[in-house]
């Protein structure tokens, strides 16, 4: 039964590790498209 979880536990982390992931990248998008806007806006 050891066995199982030693596998499972890796699993779940790098699940954590996407999303975090994810959230970086779209969290980096949003600013990304803010500061086109504002470039835009400015010109």
């Amino acid at each position: 039964m050891s066995n199982c979880q030693a596998i499972s536990n890796p699993l779940k982390e790098p699940k954590k590790f996407y999303f975090i992931i994810k959230l970086i990248i779209v969290f980096s998008f949003k600013i990304y498209l803010i500061e086109f806007l504002y470039i835009s806006i400015d010109l």
